[in-house]
């Protein structure tokens, strides 16, 4: 570790760290491609899928993702996941433009809010709790910080904050309610994800389903 500091540390560490991102890029691609391939030899991807139109636009969004991000091992994993979940073709038609949409937008996520996306989505799976007749969060945002800083173990509300603004600036989670924005808005399951979050999520999950 101390020869690795002090090279990264050192004059040339721009292109240390430059190599060391495309080593770990061109190991994640290596992998993906294997994993693929043992997919579809699996009978879990079609063939004739992997020659249309969606499936090479989504591998070259993928590449351009996977180019373009910090080779974090949780954004690397929520890219494939959403990729596999595309090639598996359960959730999508060949001509539907969403999936390639929806590698983007995975692809422009951090680690912490992956982390807290999944903490959403675990309770949107969870039956409603209700307390004297009210759900879960009662429209509280102090609630809802306080729940999600506990089951993303960043037990820091104001960490879980960070990510709420950014999750919502992308129009994953609902948005707040009130001048002072003590509030949130729920959906229909009294939750906060939005239509976009729940179907960015399902195809999080979907890949490791079959």
């Amino acid at each position: 570790m101390t020869g690795v500091a002090a090279t990264t540390c050192g004059p040339e560490s721009g292109y240390v760290i430059r190599l060391i991102h495309a080593a770990a890029k061109g190991n994640f691609l290596r992998q993906l491609v294997v994993e693929v391939e043992d997919l579809r030899r699996k009978g879990k991807i079609d063939e004739e899928y992997l020659k249309t139109k969606q499936a090479m636009g989504c591998f070259m969004e993928l590449l351009d993702v996977v180019d373009r991000i910090t080779p974090d091992p949780e954004r690397l994993d929520a890219v494939k996941k959403i990729f596999i979940s595309i090639y598996k073709g359960r959730l999508n038609d060949d001509n539907d433009p969403v999936p390639q949409q929806l590698l983007a937008i995975g692809g422009s996520l951090t680690a912490g809010e992956i982390i807290l996306l999944s903490a959403v989505y675990k309770t949107h799976q969870e039956p409603a709790q209700h307390v004297r007749g009210e759900s879960r969060w009662d429209h509280s945002a102090h609630a809802w910080l306080s729940v999600m800083a506990s089951e993303t173990k960043f037990k820091s509300i104001a960490l879980v904050e960070i990510h709420e603004t950014s999750l919502m600036d992308k129009k994953l989670l609902l948005p707040r309610r009130h001048s002072d924005h003590s509030g949130i808005e729920l959906n229909s399951s009294g939750q906060r994800l939005t239509d976009l979050g729940v179907l960015l999520c399902k195809y999080l999950c979907n890949a490791d389903n079959g």
